[in-house]
């Protein structure tokens, strides 16, 4: 790639050269002809006279340095760095596996968006056995595998969070409201139904600490507040989220006047009648939250909607080659990847940069699949709200981020005077604040492509009309 482009560059040079031989051949007008001073439209050393091509040459070269000098002693590392009109700008083991942590979300969204769709919408059921009254013997709560069903409590702690406040949720409340809304005052056993989804709540391949620091909750098809059974401080996962949903759904029922007695684990079974369903947002406002804030507990559960709606059945297992499956159909090249979850927390997943730079690509383009848009931004919101205050990556910088010990990753875009896709991952023996030091020195080098405003843009391409009288 260098000599290519120093070849551009030397012809670029020398076309530059026969211009400026032209350009500067004395240019008689009839200005100069009545004795008013002679106007040149573009002053001759303008860096407009230098070709767009060469600026754009050089700047690849100063990136292709910039990025090098970055992965400069980390052998277990890739990136990607493309613009449109030029393609790929520099590309350094593009197929190297790795592990790419919270980065792997990416292939989970763009599956997610492809298999259940954009307006997709996750349902919490509350049916009896008879006709609702006011007294009933048994209310299931059936689980339909929403992973943003929350109480007021925990919706409160989340919106002290600038970086999260504005998530998507669905309110628990309104389960309650629509019960006490049909009458009923008296619940006997209050049942609970998570069988759309199997029982294994934390996978064998995460770290046991992923669990006691809170990185993820709970897992099952019926879950609230993130599958958390507390979150003062540590987050602690319920340990069964679905009688701590039944648990919480009854406290809130109590406080609308409804007695409840036993809450119980129950699948329903027979005829049931409805009493109250409540949807969760579009898919895409979880997915957005889920990528901007990196939710583990949500992408997990994606991966479990996505196994039942290709008719597997509702394990992490099946939803993981469903993910693969579809990844593979919509052209993400898949050779070195291994996915066992879809939030990133295995250290035995491994990607590449080539896997993530498709993604990036897939979800630039307008339509049900578009993600970029809902990644997180530069000193504005998610991931990154705190990062690059004040810096011109601010605003500019939309990316998924990525984090695990010895394990940094960054992919997204860099508005700049076009949109930069790109994918960076490196795992290594550095310190987390040492691999946020890395993305920060990727995005930067991006940023500065090309390193100033195009050509054209520097100089007005003709000159300012003349108002003197010699001109008219």
């Amino acid at each position: 790639m260098g000599n290519a482009i120093r070849r551009l560059i030397c012809l670029g040079l020398l076309i530059a050269g026969v211009g400026l031989l032209f350009i500067a051949r004395p240019q008689p007008s009839r200005a100069s002809a009545a004795g008013a001073p002679a106007r040149l439209g573009t002053p001759l050393w303008s860096a407009r006279r230098v070709p767009q091509s060469v600026v754009e040459a050089i700047a690849t070269q100063k990136l292709v340095a910039d990025v090098a000098g970055t992965l400069k002693g980390l052998d277990a590392s890739c990136a990607i760095v493309e613009a449109p009109g030029l393609g790929v700008l520099t590309a350094t083991q593009a197929e190297k596996p790795l592990i790419g942590a919270s980065s792997q979300k990416l292939l989970t969204a763009t599956a997610a968006l492809g298999v259940l769709g954009p307006d997709y919408r996750y349902a919490t059921r509350a049916v009896t056995s008879g006709k609702p009254s006011a007294s009933v013997d048994k209310l299931w709560l059936i689980g339909g595998g929403d992973p943003v069903l929350h109480t007021p409590a925990y919706q409160a702690a989340i919106d002290e969070k600038p970086s999260q406040k504005g998530n998507a949720a669905t309110a628990m409340t309104a389960l309650a409201d629509g019960i006490a809304a049909k009458g009923i005052r008296n619940i006997n056993t209050l049942l609970v139904d998570d069988s759309r989804y199997d029982d294994v709540r934390y996978l064998p391949t995460w770290k046991p600490t992923y669990k006691t620091e809170g990185q993820v909750g709970s897992l099952g098809a019926l879950i609230v507040n993130s599958g958390f059974a507390s979150w003062d401080g540590t987050r602690v996962p319920a340990d069964d989220p679905a009688l701590d949903a039944g648990s919480q759904l009854a406290s809130l029922l109590k406080d609308r006047g409804i007695t409840v007695g036993a809450v119980a684990r129950g699948t329903s079974v027979g005829d049931t009648s409805e009493v109250v369903s409540v949807a969760s947002p579009p898919l895409r406002d979880i997915v957005g939250e889920m990528l901007r804030v990196s939710d583990n507990t949500t992408a997990e559960m994606l991966v479990r909607e996505m196994a039942v709606k290709s008719g597997r059945s509702g394990s992490t297992q099946a939803g993981i080659e469903t993910v693969t499956n579809t990844l593979s159909e919509r052209g993400i090249p898949m050779k070195g990847v291994t996915l066992l979850d879809g939030s990133g927390l295995s250290r035995d997943n491994q990607l590449t940069c080539g896997a993530l730079q498709a993604a990036i690509g897939l979800g630039r383009v307008p339509g049900p699949g578009e993600l970029t848009s809902l990644l997180a931004v530069a000193g504005e919101s998610g991931t990154l709200a705190g990062r690059f205050q004040g810096t011109p990556l601010q605003g500019k910088l939309r990316a998924k981020t990525g984090n695990l010990a010895g394990v940094t990753a960054l992919g997204g875009l860099v508005e700049t005077y076009r949109p930069i896709p790109f994918s960076f991952v490196a795992d290594g023996a550095f310190t987390e604040p040492q691999g946020a030091q890395l993305q920060s020195q990727i995005a930067t080098a991006i940023a500065r492509f090309p390193a100033g405003p195009p050509a054209s843009a520097l100089v007005p391409t003709v000159a300012p009309p003349c108002t003197q009288p010699a001109c008219r």
